[in-house]
């Protein structure tokens, strides 16, 4: 399970990857801060990629096709030929500019359809951020979750009754129940030890309802087991410190895509490249937002 190189583009902060396309092969991934979305093919080795305007915290696949991308004051939603849609934002959800220099952060569409997407401020404010959520029958965006700081991975199980959630700084993953796109009954299922572990960044869920989730200055994937008391059930290491998200590819679901970041290290090379291995579980697919 080591895992290799996949692209060798170094992004300053590689995130949200997604697969898509019919045997999920088309592996797509955004470099926050270097304002790009990049993808490269499973199959074909080929690469794309596009600049936005503003920081971009995610892509997510519309069934029309184009994308929803998540620009720091969006977002926006860009059709198959590239053209922008209107789309609501956060001041549409909150009645207000925000009080603080925000973006968004990392973005998946739920199995029953809402897309949720979550924030951070750029001062890293404690509890200045917040999750949203888009109903995918009017498009509505609002707050359903204030009071975060660094909101950042999500996922659901396979039941789709449980929604996994990681404020970062916490150290911890925290779980809610779901249904019908509310969540309730907040609890934390997994927390780190120490600093030496590093913090959880973004996450995906595999096909037996393990959580991968990407440790920023850890330096590896951990996944963690809820049919085993939620403990580390593998502990995969990286070359660099900075892991931040992973999503499964391939026409089985067979690889694990993990972006990572670098920080301005000279010294390692392979800092904000794009990684693959294969994990020995298949996984789940990217959903796409119906619209």
């Amino acid at each position: 399970m080591r895992p290799e190189i996949f692209d060798p583009r170094a992004c300053h902060t590689g995130e949200g990857p997604i697969s898509l396309g019919a045997n999920n092969e088309e592996v797509m991934w955004v470099d926050i801060i270097g304002h790009k979305v990049l993808s490269r093919n499973l199959r074909t080795d080929i690469t794309n990629e596009f600049l936005t305007e503003e920081d971009v915290g995610f892509a997510i696949p519309r069934t029309s096709g184009g994308f929803i991308l998540g620009t720091a004051n969006g977002p926006i939603a860009i059709d198959s030929m590239g053209e922008r849609e209107e789309f609501p934002t956060r001041r549409d959800a909150d009645k207000k500019v925000d009080l603080l220099p925000t973006r968004w952060n990392d973005a998946k569409v739920s199995p029953d359809g809402f897309l949720f997407l979550n924030t951070l401020t750029y001062a890293l404010e404690p509890g200045a951020a917040a999750l949203y959520r888009v109903h995918p029958d009017d498009l509505k965006l609002e707050r359903i979750l204030s009071g975060t700081t660094i909101s950042n991975g999500m996922g659901w199980n396979q039941a789709g009754d449980t929604f996994y959630f990681i404020d970062t700084p916490t150290g911890g993953i925290d779980a809610f129940d779901y249904r019908d796109g509310a969540i309730s009954k907040k609890r934390t299922i997994w927390r780190t030890e120490d600093k030496s572990q590093g913090l959880p960044d973004g996450m995906c869920v595999d096909a037996e309802d393990g959580i991968w989730a990407a440790f920023w200055n850890g330096g590896c994937l951990r996944r963690i087991d809820p049919h085993s008391g939620y403990r580390v059930t593998e502990e995969i290491r990286f070359p660099v410190p900075h892991v931040t998200s992973c999503a499964f590819a391939g026409d089985k679901l067979q690889y694990l895509i993990a972006t990572t970041a670098h920080q301005g290290e000279t010294e390692n090379k392979q800092a904000g490249m794009t990684f693959i291995l294969e994990p020995g579980v298949l996984g789940t697919p990217t959903l796409q937002f119906n619209f």
